[in-house]
C-alpha cells in the first residue's frame, strides 16, 4: 500500500514538471514608445529641415510590433520665458508625418509666417494601442528671413593655396570642398567676414570642386543658405619661389666660396648658381645645388667674377637671379 502511494506521488510530480509551473500573472504591457532622442532642426534658406528617428522600443523595455503614428508639432512658447510642454502642444501647429516607422525621418516645412520668431519643435511616437510616449527634448529655432547663397564664386590657384572669392554680402560663409577621391564634400573652413577664403590645405595637381554657403547666426542654431553653384579647379604650381637673399662671395685659396640665406618654401628643390667672368653676361653655372652654399674651384688668378643665385622648386619653377656680387680672385 505504501509502495502504491509513492508511485502515485512520483507520477503527480512528473506530470507537474512536464506541464511547467504556472506563476503569478504578468501585468499587461503598456505599449508606450520611448521618447525620440535625436530631434534636430535647421533653417536652410526658405525652409526648415526637421530630422529624427523613432524607435520601436517601449518603456517596458519590450519591442513594439509597430507604431500607430508620429506627432510632430511646432509653435511659439505661449508662456515665455517659462515653458510648459502641454500648454505649448495645445497651441502648437501639428506637422504631418506621412509614415510612422522606426526609421530616419526628414521633413521640410516653409518658413513663411514664422520669420523673426522663436519657434519650438517637439515630436513623440504613438504606440500601437494609441498611447503616446513622452515628448522629445524641445528644440528652439530662431527663424530669420531666408539667407541668400553667395553669388559669383570663383577659384584661383595662388602660391599659398586655392583662393576663393564671391560677391560681398552679410554674415559668415562656410566653404565646402570635394576632391576626386572623396565620396562626400567636407567643410574646408569658414570665412568669418569679407568675401574671400584661402584654402591653404589644397594640393597642387589635385582636382577640387568648391561650394560656399552663407551662415546667419541666430543665437545657437545658425540659419544657412542654399549652397552656391559648384566651381571646379585643378590648381597647377606655376609659381616661382622667392629670390634668394644675403648672397656673399669670398676668395680663398684656389676657390671662391659663396653662401646665402636659405629659402623657406616647403617644395624647394635647390639653388641655381649664375656666374660671369669680367664684363660678360651672367649665365647659369653648373647644376642646381641643394644647399645654400657653393664652391667655385674653376677660378683663375687675376680675373674678376660676378656671382648670383636663383631658387628652383620641385615643379621646376625658378626665381630670377638675385643681385650679383663681384670678387677679384688673386
Amino acid at each position: 500500500m505504501r509502495k502504491l502511494a509513492l508511485i502515485s506521488t512520483a507520477l503527480m510530480v512528473a506530470a507537474l514538471w512536464g506541464c511547467g509551473y504556472v506563476g503569478a500573472p504578468l501585468p499587461p504591457a503598456l505599449n508606450i514608445p520611448v521618447p525620440i532622442k535625436d530631434l534636430t532642426v535647421e533653417q536652410r534658406s526658405g525652409r526648415i529641415e526637421i530630422s529624427f528617428t523613432p524607435s520601436l522600443k517601449s518603456t517596458d523595455d519590450l519591442i513594439l510590433k509597430s507604431l500607430s503614428g508620429i506627432e510632430l508639432r511646432a509653435g511659439e512658447n505661449p508662456e515665455a520665458p517659462a515653458f510648459d510642454i502641454h500648454r505649448w502642444a495645445a497651441a502648437a501647429k501639428r506637422i504631418d508625418v506621412p509614415k510612422a516607422a522606426a526609421e530616419p525621418v526628414k521633413i521640410e516645412v516653409p518658413v513663411a509666417g514664422w520669420e523673426e520668431k522663436d519657434i519650438i519643435f517637439a515630436v513623440r511616437s504613438i504606440g500601437p494601442g494609441g498611447r503616446p510616449g513622452d515628448w522629445s527634448q524641445p528644440v528652439s529655432l530662431r527663424v530669420v528671413e531666408p539667407p541668400q547663397a553667395p553669388a559669383g564664386l570663383t577659384a584661383e590657384a595662388t602660391p599659398g593655396g586655392v583662393l576663393l572669392r564671391w560677391q560681398p554680402g552679410g554674415g559668415p560663409v562656410r566653404v565646402y570642398r570635394k576632391s576626386g577621391q572623396d565620396k562626400e564634400e567636407s567643410v574646408a573652413g569658414t570665412a568669418a567676414s569679407g568675401a574671400e577664403f584661402l584654402d591653404t590645405t589644397a594640393v597642387f595637381g589635385v582636382s577640387y570642386v568648391y561650394r560656399v554657403q552663407r551662415v546667419i547666426d541666430t543665437g545657437g542654431r545658425g540659419a544657412v543658405s542654399e549652397l552656391s553653384t559648384p566651381v571646379p579647379i585643378s590648381p597647377v604650381d606655376t609659381f616661382a619661389p622667392a629670390v634668394p637673399t644675403g648672397l656673399i662671395a669670398q676668395a680663398g685659396i684656389g676657390v671662391v666660396e659663396a653662401a646665402w640665406d636659405r629659402n623657406n618654401e616647403a617644395d624647394l628643390r635647390g639653388y641655381q648658381m649664375w656666374r660671369a667672368e669680367g664684363q660678360a653676361e651672367l649665365a647659369r653655372f653648373g647644376e642646381p645645388v641643394p644647399t645654400a652654399s657653393f664652391s667655385d674651384k674653376s677660378v683663375k688668378p687675376g680675373f674678376r667674377y660676378r656671382y648670383a643665385v636663383s631658387s628652383v622648386d620641385q615643379a621646376g619653377n625658378e626665381s630670377r637671379p638675385c643681385d650679383p656680387v663681384e670678387v677679384l680672385f688673386q
